[in-house]
């Protein structure tokens, strides 16, 4: 036995229970029966140390707990739960631990213990924070759960590929090589992403035009934008393009007019014709629908256009493919020359003419070039001529239409109408401006016109025919009857003289009061005793009479 430094020879005894044997180089204590027991001993003095080092090796740390101790400090300690190591483990082999979760991982901290490795399944690694997985690491590649936060530089392998993420957000990627480390982008777009010109702008167009250096200040022509605001500068009015005529389209920097063929509008909305006649044409889409520009505010619409096929999307009556003209509201529609109102149409149809002229031919407050016909009873307020050309021997006509129901009629009212002259009577008037020309009222069966009356120089005459003898020849004096006159059976009263074939018969509503009264020849009377009869003048004879 020795100490190190010399060896002694002596004889172990063993006690009841306990072997020795010894070796080449050892020594073997079995305890069949028994413990073998050391001191608790400290980190600095392990109760089972080594010769040569008596500061390292085993010791009772406290309760359950068994430390290593080395060179007098502890090292690990061994409890029934596992193993706690103090300072760096540097294994020469393999180091083998159970598989664990996100939840509890394999290799942990002491104190956080949800924190740490554990294996996801074969080749895959996870990497867990808080009892969560934030990292996969597998042989295809690295998953991120969460954000991915670099403080430092992140180099991607030439083969790196960014996939198609979600969203990203990439900030201060300088040297960036856009023109040839970004793929997927169209023709060209790299180069302007790497060198942002205009003319690297315009090649990255597919359907616009460029040219080169502020190209996009005053060119190219954009050819078929799906949609763009345009502005101009605050000075500037913004024109597009040019015609023949002039500008095809401005709109005033200053007062938002627009005009079109105009560079100066001069009204909210100013067209000027390229061309003589000058035209807006407004078409439907279909060729039956209407079309039309309305004009709106607080009073309501006023509607121009024409009307569908129907005729009904302008009109309240079918007028199909009408040209209409119509207000919305409970308002006018006026019509007026010169600054002046002309004519107008209220709002329940009744049409108004405003104008002081004298009607005659071919002028007057209205002009009727060819019929007029009404449809209901008409009013006119004053004087009413009537012109034109006839078939008969009259210069004009005033037709009244067949009616089944009622006879022809035209009606003459003193109704509505006191002359202060004339009274009430109800006058019917024909004139001519021609000297000597008869004034006629002419009558008709339906089948000849067989009867008139006309007048003239102050003599009214009555005929059954136009070319026939006047039946019946009337003047302030005499009245003429060329044939038979049949007086009939009620009480006729002449306050002239009646002229038959030359014997004028005067009669008297009373006798003479002597044979010298005064009287005119042929005058007749009669009482019931005689019949008196003026045979000359103031001379009066008498028959008697009786019955029989």
């Amino acid at each position: 036995i020795g100490n190190g430094s010399g060896f002694v020879n002596s004889t172990l005894t063993a006690g009841t229970g306990i072997s020795i044997s010894n070796g080449a180089g050892s020594i073997t204590i079995n305890a069949t029966d028994g413990n073998i027991t050391l001191d608790d001993g400290t980190a600095a003095a392990p109760s089972l140390n080594f010769t040569n080092e008596p500061t390292t090796g085993l010791f009772r740390a406290s309760a359950n707990v068994m430390g290593f101790a080395v060179n007098g400090v502890s090292r690990a300690t061994m409890t029934t739960t596992g193993v706690t190591v103090t300072g760096t483990i540097t294994p020469t082999g393999s180091v083998h631990a159970a598989a664990g979760s996100f939840g509890n991982p394999s290799i942990a901290f002491n104190a956080d213990q949800n924190t740490g490795l554990y294996n996801i399944g074969a080749d895959n690694i996870g990497v867990a924070a808080g009892g969560a997985k934030v990292l996969d690491i597998a042989t295809t590649g690295l998953g991120v759960t969460g954000t991915l936060s670099v403080s430092g530089v992140a180099t991607l392998g030439a083969g790196a590929i960014l996939n198609t993420p979600a969203s990203a957000t990439l900030t201060n990627a300088t040297g960036l090589p856009i023109s040839t480390g970004v793929s997927g982008l169209g023709a060209n777009v790299a180069a302007f992403l790497a060198t942002p010109s205009s003319a690297n702008l315009a090649a990255a167009l597919t359907d616009e035009t460029g040219t080169g250096a502020n190209v996009f200040a005053t060119s190219p022509t954009l050819v078929t934008p799906i949609s763009a605001t345009l502005t101009s500068p605050a000075a500037s009015n913004l024109t597009l393009g040019t015609t023949d005529f002039g500008t095809a389209l401005t709109v005033a920097s200053a007062t938002g007019k627009v005009g079109i063929g105009t560079a100066s509008p001069a009204v909210l909305l100013d067209v000027k014709a390229s061309d003589a006649e000058g035209q807006i044409t407004l078409t439907s889409t279909t060729g039956t629908n209407g079309t039309w520009v309305r004009f709106a505010n607080t009073g309501g619409s006023f509607y121009v256009g024409q009307d569908s096929s129907t005729g009904l999307r302008l009109n309240s009556v079918s007028l199909p493919y009408a040209g209409t003209m119509l207000t919305s509201g409970a308002y006018p529609l006026a019509f007026g020359t010169n600054n002046n109102t002309r004519m107008m149409i209220g709002s329940t149809g009744v049409v108004s003419i405003y104008n002081s002229n004298t009607g005659s031919a071919g002028a007057g407050a209205l002009v009727v070039t060819g019929g007029l016909a009404t449809g209901a009873a008409s009013y006119i307020g004053g004087n009413l001529t009537v012109a034109g050309t006839g078939t008969s021997s009259f210069a004009g006509f005033v037709s009244i239409a067949a009616n089944t129901a009622v006879a022809n009629t035209l009606n003459i009212s003193n109704a509505a109408f006191t002359s202060t002259t004339q009274g009430n009577n109800i006058m019917l008037r024909l004139a001519t401006n021609a000297s000597g020309a008869d004034c006629t009222l002419q009558f008709t069966d339906g089948t000849a016109w067989n009867s008139y009356i006309s007048a003239k120089s102050g003599v009214l005459y009555l005929s059954p025919a136009v070319s026939g003898t006047a039946g019946v020849t009337i003047n302030q004096t005499t009245t003429t009857v060329a044939g038979n006159l049949v007086v009939g059976a009620g009480t006729s009263t002449f306050a002239g003289a009646v002229t038959i074939a030359g014997t004028v018969i005067h009669t008297l509503s009373a006798t003479p009061a002597s044979a010298s009264a005064t009287g005119t020849v042929g005058t007749m009377s009669w009482d019931a005793s005689y019949i008196y009869i003026c045979t000359a003048t103031n001379t009066w004879k008498r028959v008697a009479i009786a019955t029989w």
